[in-house]
């Protein structure tokens, strides 16, 4: 077995000790699952700048396992750790398209840890650069932009001057995830029970909270489609039409 076929193995393996409540077993095996993939960096000479990528991708969402495995421990130090292990590791922050949805993770991850650790404001600025990598994500994997507003929406609860704005986070996911349930549903009437229920304690009639969703949905519609229009753009100047 290879080297990267053996490290899906293990990545595997991770799952089944986490589901099991097995933290020590769970981050054993990501480690490694780490040696190996760092192995397969090491000795990228020849391959393609994706094949690159992709090993690079699989580092860093390891990396990205083992912390969440420590938040939900609250071993938020070795969390912190292993951020840092991987700011310093590997060529991930020179170029601001480079293993895009990657950063998205990392650095949503790194504001779970700062939120772990009461720095609201902090957390909150995390969120916000994670979000910076949206603008790269393809239309149909937005729902990880929605879950960033979801964060930032209860992150926003641990800053009372900014409680109401959190509404709005929440509004931006919502109607995210409603589009989404096209071809998945995920979230969607929970999410809508939370928005009720935060408005509720802000006073919000519904009639209010219908306004909002409308404008949002509408601003959505307005961006799918202008990406649509800038896609169609560049194909047909790509293809001289």
């Amino acid at each position: 077995m290879q080297n990267d076929e053996k490290a899906f193995a293990y990545n595997g393996l991770y799952r089944y000790y986490y589901l099991l409540d097995k933290a020590g077993k769970a981050t054993e095996t990501l480690e490694k699952a780490l040696e190996l993939r760092r192995q397969l960096y090491d000795n990228s000479d020849g391959l393609t700048d994706y094949e690159v990528r992709e090993i690079l991708n699989h580092i860093i969402n390891t990396h990205s396992n083992k912390i969440r495995i420590h938040l939900k421990n609250k071993h938020i130090a070795e969390a912190e750790n292993e951020f840092q292990t991987v700011k310093k590791e590997y060529p991930i922050w020179d170029r601001t398209e480079y293993l895009r949805d990657a950063k998205l993770r990392i650095l949503t991850d790194y504001g779970d840890i700062l939120n772990s650790q009461g720095d609201f404001p902090q957390a909150h600025e995390k969120y916000r650069e994670a979000l910076q990598y949206r603008k790269y994500l393809h239309f149909t994997d937005d729902v990880l932009a929605a879950e960033v507003y979801l964060k930032i929406a209860e992150n926003l609860k641990g800053i009372p001057a900014r409680y109401e704005e959190s509404i709005e986070y929440m509004i931006q996911a919502y109607v995210i995830y409603e589009k989404a349930s096209e071809y998945e549903s995920p979230n969607v009437e929970r999410i809508r029970k939370k928005l009720e229920e935060r408005c509720e304690c802000l006073s919000y009639s519904n009639e209010s909270l219908k306004q909002r969703l409308s404008a949002q949905r509408e601003f959505l519609r307005y961006r799918h489609d202008e990406r649509l229009d800038n896609q169609q753009d560049e194909l047909i100047e790509y293809f001289g039409l």
